[in-house]
């Protein structure tokens, strides 16, 4: 008896910690969204101005996106404590995948980098991009079966489908489809689609884990 009521208060933790991590998510999301909207309708900047919007985008981004891993970490940490699963493992080796990537985009703007060394790293980036999303699929089918919750295997399907149709409709914004106003709507639209809408239904798929 117990060991079962550690085992649903541990679970409840991760819950919790899970649910704030998807939060600083939509935080980072909705902070972006409303530099970006504030820039399109005070224009014109200065450079100055421009660089500290950019600044602050910047400065938010990075810290909402620091607490938002540390939080699924911490979830995920617990829950690798009371269930036979390697989610911790996988989710080690996609942040570590993360932080190579960052390296390797670094490393691209460097002064004197060769064609061919940035051909060199454009492959491995791709590779590494392929290898994360695997990791990706695979912590979210694990989430599913060890929580019995399906929302975390609808969640991957449904940002996969988010991905498509945000993306399509960038390309069409890329190529004139939109101008203006129109414009406006079809980006913020896009960003809706492929960020906003699926990191909620992540943070709903969260919120129903059963505690039992």
């Amino acid at each position: 008896m117990q060991e079962i009521s550690y085992k649903q208060k541990v679970l409840k933790e991760a819950k919790r910690q899970g649910i704030i991590s998807c939060w600083f998510f939509l935080a980072n999301f909705a902070a972006s969204f409303l530099i970006a909207v504030y820039k399109a309708f005070t224009q014109p900047h200065t450079l100055k101005q421009l660089q500290n919007l950019e600044l602050i985008d910047s400065v938010i981004t990075n810290l909402t996106t620091l607490a938002a891993t540390i939080y699924i970490w911490l979830a995920i940490k617990k829950l690798a404590d009371i269930y036979d699963t390697d989610v911790y493992e996988i989710f080690i080796k996609a942040v570590i995948a993360v932080v190579l990537a960052i390296f390797l985009l670094l490393a691209l703007g460097l002064e004197g980098i060769t064609p061919g060394a940035v051909k060199a790293v454009s492959y491995v980036l791709v590779g590494i991009g392929i290898y994360f999303f695997i990791l990706w699929f695979k912590l979210n089918f694990a989430l599913a079966k060890i929580t019995n919750n399906k929302l975390f295997k609808t969640y991957v399907f449904f940002a996969i489908i988010s991905a498509v149709v945000g993306g399509a409709i960038k390309t069409l914004a890329m190529f004139g489809f939109f101008e203006g106003g129109v414009y406006m709507l079809a980006a913020a639209l896009s960003i809706a689609i492929l960020y906003v809408l699926p990191t909620a239904f992540y943070l709903y798929a969260w919120t129903m884990i059963k505690e039992e």
